[in-house]
């Protein structure tokens, strides 16, 4: 878990340094908070509220052509429909980059409407079940992978400095051994700042 951290906090520092070199009109960073509504595939299993915060860069190749990455902790799992007290907590660091289209309007193009589309890397950093019974269980035992992968899109709409977002992510990768293969589905909505 340590070693994990130390990693995530590296990339974090070399993507806001390399970027920091390059910083002009066209490159921006920031931060962003998400509400995530997630909740894993297959039949019987319901949606579960979580959070997800991080740093988000952006590039503009043209006023219209852009890339958003980033490196976000994100909540994701499950409840279980008819067993009341019965749910899967995971958390990630996601790893997303999405390109997409930008349209500009205003007088000075600093308000936008975006959609964006890409994939992402989720490494899973700890987790739990709980079993309603005052038992406790780890997400991420011999049956579940801290690897996932997957696609994400999204649209957006930014003024100035503020992004308000909505999107989905799209887990490619069964994340728990079931005969169903579950994957992770995220719909989130979120407000970000960019420097």
């Amino acid at each position: 878990m340590k070693k994990l951290f130390f990693i995530a906090t590296l990339l974090l520092a070399g993507v806001l340094g390399a970027q920091a070199q390059f910083m002009d009109k066209r490159a921006r960073f920031g931060v962003t908070l998400d509400l995530n509504v997630a909740k894993l595939s297959g039949e019987d299993l319901t949606n579960k509220l979580g959070a997800a915060i991080g740093f988000k860069g952006n590039y503009l190749f043209t006023n219209n052509v852009f890339m958003n990455y980033g490196l976000k902790w994100s909540m994701k799992g499950f409840k279980i429909d008819g067993l009341k007290d019965f749910k899967g907590t995971a958390h990630y660091f996601d790893i997303p980059i999405h390109v997409g289209l930008r349209y500009p309007f205003g007088y000075d193009g600093s308000t936008a409407v975006y959609a964006e589309f890409g994939p992402y890397v989720g490494v899973g950093l700890a987790g739990t079940f709980e079993y309603g019974n005052g038992r406790d269980g780890d997400y991420f035992d011999d049956d579940a992978s801290r690897f996932d992968f997957g696609l994400g899109f999204g649209v957006g709409f930014t003024y100035k400095a503020f992004d308000l977002h909505l999107g989905y992510d799209f887990g490619l990768v069964n994340v728990i051994d079931a005969s169903d293969d579950p994957k992770n589905r995220v719909l989130y909505v979120g407000l970000g700042f960019m420097f």
